[in-house]
């Protein structure tokens, strides 16, 4: 009842006022500017004669605006200069209006541009996202992890001869040694520079696949019965990580591309040239990067392994139940690079050779955390 006598003492307050303003000769709209668009200035102009009411609008606007300056204003100034009107007089035109028409449009149309291109990015990276989730779910299947492994680990072996030691490239174009530093690297396989320079293109790819076969072959055997599931987790971490990484890529890339234009470019063409350049090297980072900690990664407690490999068999892979560091951030916590452990408790040890440096960046925090205490006792004596 109280709303009911509110509403209407107000409504007959509401009838009066609108009575004179109906009087008066209804809403007048006075607009200071025109809108870039065409729609914006037509909702205001029907703020005003809504539904049969009397009402009027008028927008006043200078040819200093921004909607003139950057279309036609100087063209409308030199019109005015020739015919000498003074600054003062109203201007109603319909050159005037049409000039403004149009540069309407001229915006209207370049926001839609900018909107079409937004699809066309969009359409770029879904079929990118297609085919990494595409790859994820048959790596997620777990058939045929195996295979999976051998195709990316031949394509890795082809980019590493094709970087290093191009096909009918001549001898002295060979840069051997990037080649031997990127096998101990990418393999773990060690070679003399001396050596590899009295070898023909042939006999270098040949060496290299068989010492790659070699290792891949101790490396099954010793993982063993892990080594699908372990191969399977390896090539995921690689995957999601490279993918975050590209689409921070991707986005930094969306964001600068518009200005391609102001040197006669278009700019989607440009955007999916980049985009596609940037996927094929993310394609090869995930390749590499699995390969790297596949061959490095070494089981060192197999009853603490089969119940991380349960554990990511029966729900997704948690990231808790790893540790992440140095070079080898990804690798799961039980496990630890080809190589002998130097530590026999159950922890993940690392021997990357006399550089002590490189050593401490490989540990886990709790050896760290050991050996910078150690160092402490030791300063103090």
């Amino acid at each position: 009842e109280q709303i009911k006598e509110m509403a209407e003492k107000y409504r007959a307050t509401c009838q009066e006022e609108k009575k004179k303003v109906l009087e008066a000769g209804g809403l007048y709209i006075i607009g200071t500017e025109r809108h870039e668009s065409r729609r914006i200035d037509n909702q205001l102009r029907g703020r005003s004669g809504r539904q049969g009411d009397p009402g009027a609008s008028r927008f006043y606007l200078s040819l200093e605006d921004d909607l003139m300056r950057i279309f036609n204003g100087e063209r409308i100034q030199k019109i005015m200069n020739t015919l000498r009107v003074p600054e003062d007089e109203p201007i109603t035109a319909g050159m005037v209006t049409r000039a403004i028409e149009g540069a309407q449009k001229k915006v209207e149309g370049h926001n839609f541009d900018i909107r079409k291109h937004l699809l066309d990015y969009d359409d770029v990276m879904n079929q990118q996202r297609k085919a990494i989730y595409g790859m994820r779910r048959e790596i997620l299947r777990g058939e045929g992890i195996e295979r999976f492994v051998l195709d990316i680990l031949g394509d890795v072996v082809s980019r590493v001869l094709d970087t290093y030691v191009p096909e009918g490239a001549k001898r002295e174009h060979w840069n051997l040694d990037g080649l031997v530093t990127e096998c101990s690297r990418q393999f773990g396989l060690q070679f003399k520079e001396e050596e590899l320079r009295t070898m023909t293109a042939e006999s270098i790819t040949q060496l290299i696949s068989n010492g790659v076969k070699m290792v891949y072959d101790k490396q099954k055997e010793h993982l063993g019965e892990f080594f699908d599931q372990i191969a399977r987790m390896i090539v995921l971490q690689a995957i999601d990580q490279k993918w975050k990484e590209h689409l921070e890529r991707v986005d930094k890339l969306k964001e600068g591309i518009n200005l391609r234009a102001y040197a006669q470019k278009d700019p989607v063409i440009e955007y999916k040239k980049e985009a596609f350049n940037a996927f094929e090297q993310a394609n090869l980072l995930i390749k590499s990067d699995a390969i790297e900690k596949l061959f490095r990664v070494q089981l060192v407690d197999q009853d603490r392994g089969r119940q991380l490999v349960e554990q990511s068999e029966s729900q997704d892979l948690d990231e808790n139940s790893f540790s992440y560091q140095g070079a080898d951030e990804d690798l799961p916590q039980n496990f630890m690079p080809f190589a002998q452990p130097q530590s026999s408790d159950q922890e993940m040890s690392y021997n990357s050779g006399p550089d002590s440096s490189l050593q401490d960046q490989r540990m886990n925090r709790e050896e760290r955390r050991r050996l910078e205490k150690k160092k402490k006792k030791k300063l103090k004596l």
